[in-house]
Order: structure tokens, then C-alpha cells, then sequence
């Protein structure tokens, strides 16, 4: 995460390689819900968000580096970026990075 703003944020991913992944922003607090409800096993935390938020995820997949501002819908609120490798599924471990967006 590159710099924070009342509704996102500006994310720089570089990747490692050509494999597709998602960036995905959500509230703490329903980051915090599915990884409870899933034993705080991370990947399976990320693949039940990613089926809840996307009929097809696939198609949100990046490859190679990646820069651009991650939209949210509320100021001054706890939010995670989320990272993962995604291929019909979650490819990688998950990379979550909390940030807070800026009051207005």
C-alpha cells in the first residue's frame, strides 16, 4: 500500500512472477468474520470472500506488477488489502495488509 485516502487506497504489487492474482480490499471487521468462521485459516478465509464478492473471480485476476487505487466505501474506517495467487481458486498463501481510510 502506497498511500491511503477517505475512500482507498493506492496499491503497488510486484510480483514474482506471470501467475494470476487478486487484490482485494474489505472491511477489517469482515475479514476478521470469515476468518473466524473458517478455524483463522487465511486461504480458505480469502477463497469464501472471493466467492461471496465475485460470481466469477477469474476474471478480477491480475498478472505481472500491478499499480492503481483500490476503491472502498467508507471514511475513516479500518480496512485489508488482500493478496493472493488465484486460479479457480487460491493458488498461494494470503498477504493481508491493514490499512485506514482517511476521515473527510
Amino acid at each position: 500500500m502506497v498511500k491511503t485516502y477517505s475512500n482507498g487506497c493506492d496499491v503497488k504489487v510486484t510480483a514474482s512472477n506471470n501467475d494470476p492474482y487478486i487484490v482485494e480490499a474489505q472491511p477489517k471487521a469482515v475479514w476478521d468474520k470469515f476468518l473466524s468462521n473458517n478455524g483463522n485459516d487465511a486461504v480458505k478465509a480469502a477463497s469464501e470472500i472471493l466467492r461471496v464478492s465475485y460470481s466469477d473471480a477469474d476474471n478480477y485476476t491480475v498478472t505481472g506488477n500491478y499499480e492503481g487505487k483500490k476503491e472502498v466505501g467508507s471514511s475513516n474506517t479500518e480496512y485489508v488489502l488482500i493478496v493472493c495467487g488465484y486460479d479457480s481458486g487460491v493458488t498461494t498463501d494470503v498477504q493481508v495488509v491493514p490499512f485506514k481510510t482517511l476521515a473527510e
